[in-house]
């Protein structure tokens, strides 16, 4: 009767010298483990925070801003981007209202297009300016062309806005998922 290889080549002997100590070894870091916290008072280290101190808030004068961004897509959220925006800047403060215009043809000609979106979209954005203007406020606008992901963040810095306000309307689960939101892209 032949015996296999491995079973010639692997003695006890070899087994024991390399596995018993392995497992000791083992069982010692457990139990070292185990042992040690309770051996010496457990005192946690303080490694502070990443975002630094916590600084205190001052609420004896409230800022208001000065000027504020607020895009605007025409949707029912409009209203509630504007309320707030008001609600935080006040008769003082100066708004600029900005709307992108997404068509293809606004991507390719830029503001050299004159569709009727852009048409309406203008006469849309000068009602809520009229709006605003009636009731007190200083406000103005700017249409973009193109991808409001880029063209925002530019129209927000050209205007030195201390705040923007953007309402969110969505579009399906799916699609913001896998596309993305300007929200997202702009913050």
């Amino acid at each position: 009767v032949s015996q296999s290889r491995y079973s010639q080549s692997t003695s006890p002997a070899l087994i024991y010298l390399t596995a018993v100590p392995a497992a000791v070894l083992a069982f010692g870091l457990l139990v070292y483990i185990a042992v040690k916290p309770l051996l010496k008072s457990y005192k946690p280290k303080s490694y502070g925070s990443p975002h630094g101190a916590l600084k205190q808030i001052d609420l004896t004068h409230p800022e208001q801003y000065g000027r504020i961004a607020i895009t605007i897509d025409f949707s029912d959220k409009d209203v509630l981007a504007i309320k707030e925006a008001v609600r935080q800047g006040g008769k003082s403060a100066e708004y600029r209202l900005i709307h992108i215009v997404e068509t293809a043809g606004a991507r390719m000609y830029g503001d050299h297009i004159h569709d009727k979106e852009t048409q309406t979209d203008t006469s849309y954005i000068q009602e809520y300016i009229a709006e605003l203007s009636v009731s007190g406020y200083k406000a103005s606008y700017v249409l973009g062309y193109g991808s409001p992901k880029e063209r925002i963040p530019v129209l927000v810095s050209e205007f030195k806005a201390d705040l923007l306000v953007m309402g969110v309307h969505g579009h399906r689960m799916l699609k913001d998922i896998l596309l993305g939101t300007t929200l997202d892209a702009v913050s």
